[in-house]
């Protein structure tokens, strides 16, 4: 399901941006007291719904439900960014299934595949369930 919905959403990316490429808590500093900026950025050529993901998934227990959270954060992301939620949600279900294949391939994270299919079936859901449209 995943490279399918992959290779719909590079055919039908109207508007190719520069995008961060690892944009998450991490690499978002305060600078001064009303200033932020981003850094460590990768410079990569894509769809601006794939660039919500990376900072999307970090810290989805912390304020309840992890499927709940994501959902309101991808509302609001969506909301603010001018963005189709659904197409963030898809995007999600094929980053995640990207993790499972570095997992796989010897470059993931502590959890493995396991974690990369986590991710695509919380975004999956949230699509089958009408969160995310």
């Amino acid at each position: 399901m995943a490279e399918a919905k992959l290779a719909h959403l590079l055919r039908t990316t109207t508007c190719q941006t520069l995008l961060h490429g690892d944009l998450h808590h991490e690499n978002i500093l305060r600078q001064g007291l009303d200033d932020w900026v981003v850094i460590d950025p990768k410079g990569i050529l894509g769809d601006p719904h794939f660039d919500t993901i990376q900072f999307l998934l970090n810290d989805t227990e912390r304020d309840g439900d992890a499927d709940v959270v994501l959902a309101r954060r991808v509302g609001e992301m969506a909301k603010r960014l001018h963005l189709d939620p659904a197409r963030i949600g898809w995007w999600g279900v094929v980053r995640g299934a990207l993790e499972a294949c570095w997992a796989l391939n010897g470059g993931g994270g502590d959890g493995g595949a396991g974690d990369g299919i986590a991710i695509s079936e919380r975004f999956a859901r949230m699509l089958r369930d009408s969160r995310l449209r």
